[in-house]
């Protein structure tokens, strides 16, 4: 009842606040009006979702279970492998927008070994432009994980941190206001490309991972911040999550 009661406060809170503002985003009753074919495609969009959302997350909660009876080492295992999905978060991210219709650009300098990223990339309708490939090494991650299920992660750059200023400039005078840059903490110049990006008057999404040097970059540009908990508590100060959001 605690989580029933604390949703109904704060719709209700909500909505007094946007009844009560004077911005462009506000509540008025009397101009409610109901747009059934924007409903429909809400409804035909978000009950699959919905359904695909609680499913994985009850999933997750079986999977964890099972996962920690087998003890130490398969907990470490298991977390070395979602480290090694992270790293495969940025590529993906650009897939998936592609897929859903939108012009994705991935720009960026893979290594020798990234063809097949590349050719992923390609044949999922990722634009290429600015793409490049280097002969050295691309970026990649040794995970060791002790007895105790405890990981140390060592990180090799690689092409990841071979991005120059010139290369910034190249890629961001192709576009402007109306479209979003979407970052990840994986490679050099991510401040720069920030100072850039909103000179430019583009939108800017951040994935604050992995957090060394995030606290020095000029969060007050990015409209879009995405951390954990430990991110956002180190950027914020605070402790407490309702205390780091406030605070971002």
């Amino acid at each position: 009842y605690a989580t029933i009661i604390a949703q109904a406060v704060s719709a209700a809170l909500t909505i007094w606040v946007l009844m009560r503002t004077a911005g462009c985003i506000r509540v008025e009753f009397r101009a409610l009006r109901m747009t059934w074919s924007v409903l429909r495609q809400i409804v035909s969009v978000g009950i699959p979702a919905a359904l695909q959302m609680a499913i994985t997350a009850f999933s997750n909660v079986f999977v964890q279970s099972y996962i920690n009876s087998f003890g130490a080492d398969c907990m470490g295992g298991w977390t070395a492998y979602t480290k090694v999905d992270q790293l495969v978060i940025l590529p993906v991210q650009s897939i998936a927008m592609a897929g859903a219709g939108l012009p994705v650009w991935h720009a960026g300098i893979i290594g020798q070994e990234g063809g097949l990223l590349k050719e992923t990339l390609a044949e999922s309708g990722v634009h290429l432009d600015f793409l490049r490939q280097d002969d050295a090494p691309g970026g990649h991650t040794v995970i060791q994980v002790d007895s105790h299920g405890q990981n140390s992660i060592l990180l090799y750059p690689g092409t990841n941190a071979a991005i120059t200023r010139g290369f910034v400039d190249e890629v961001l005078s192709a576009f402007g206001p109306g479209d979003v840059v979407l970052l990840q903490n994986e490679i050099n110049l991510v401040p720069y490309i920030m100072e850039k990006a909103a000179e430019r008057g583009l939108a800017i999404a951040f994935n604050a991972s992995p957090f060394p040097g995030v606290e020095t970059y000029p969060l007050s540009l990015v409209r879009w911040l995405f951390v954990n908990e430990i991110e956002g508590g180190a950027i914020s100060g605070e402790t407490e999550p309702q205390a780091i959001l406030r605070a971002l």
